[in-house]
């Protein structure tokens, strides 16, 4: 299975700050907006995220 298109429900991931798709075997790690702010306010270095879904 590839994922060509991301579109989460909002209703299943809020507040949620990092997820995986339990159902595919190699799943990419999903962040939040505000997991990402934490990340860059806290100056921590060694992390590339691709914005891949807003709403």
């Amino acid at each position: 299975m590839r994922i060509t298109r991301h579109a989460f429900r909002p209703d299943v991931i809020s507040g949620l700050d990092i997820f995986k798709i339990p159902s595919l075997r190699v799943s990419p790690t999903y962040v939040s907006e505000r997991f990402v702010e934490r990340v860059e306010a806290a100056g921590l270095r060694g992390l590339v995220f691709n914005k891949v879904w807003s709403g």
